[in-house]
């Protein structure tokens, strides 16, 4: 009985230092996946903004289209990683200027209102 709790005990310490290993290593082995929650996150905050104070201004059309666009470009911007091998190479470079131009525009409606 001892035995099988130790066991048992050592399988979940086990399991706890391999996730936590992963998560440390997981940037590494994709860097595009931290690519797209830092951009998603980003754009997420500011059209919270917009989906709290603009809804009556703007509609809520307007704000789930704003929503989907957002998601596509992180989609995007995630894709050009990709092909780019998760390297700054110019045409990622270019992807991300994309990318910057579109959230300093959903940043300057969210200002708006």
């Amino acid at each position: 009985m001892n035995k099988t709790i130790i066991r048992l005990a050592a399988l979940g310490v086990l399991l706890v230092v391999i996730y936590f290993g992963y998560r440390l290593i997981e940037k590494w082995l994709n860097p595009c996946e931290d690519i797209f929650r830092q951009s998603s996150v980003s754009i997420g905050a500011k059209l919270d903004v917009v989906r709290a104070k603009g809804a009556v201004a703007i509609g809520s059309q307007k704000i789930q289209e704003l929503d989907k666009s957002a998601h596509q470009m992180a989609v995007n911007l995630k894709t050009c990683c990709i092909v780019c091998g998760g390297r700054a190479t110019p045409e990622f470079l270019r992807c991300k200027e994309g990318f910057e131009r579109y959230d300093a525009a959903v940043r300057k409606v969210a200002s708006s209102i």
